[in-house]
């Protein structure tokens, strides 16, 4: 299992020239329940603009990490949970 990146982590996605700042874990979208996403971005230098403008992906579609964001043994801690939980909860979706 490979953890979810620390807050702050800048990130380019597949598909995309635009480089994302990591600003959150474990999103749900509104409106589709049972859809989990690993990550929620801004985009980066710009930072937050508004909410249309936040991005959810998942760790499959991150292309290039270009910077990893503070890691401290408890957010080693919580990403690990984090993910466990996420992964946990895909796989009784998918039952």
């Amino acid at each position: 299992m490979i953890s979810l990146l620390p807050i702050g982590t800048v990130v380019t996605l597949k598909e995309s020239d635009q480089e994302y700042m990591i600003v959150g874990m474990g999103q749900e979208l509104e409106g589709k329940e049972g859809v989990v996403y690993d990550y929620t971005a801004v985009p980066w230098p710009q930072g937050y603009l508004e909410a249309d403008k936040c991005v959810l992906f998942n760790r499959d579609k991150i292309d290039k990490t270009l910077f990893t964001g503070y890691e401290t043994e408890l957010q080693q801690k919580i990403s690990e949970e984090i993910t466990k939980a996420i992964d946990e909860y895909r796989t009784e979706q998918n039952s």
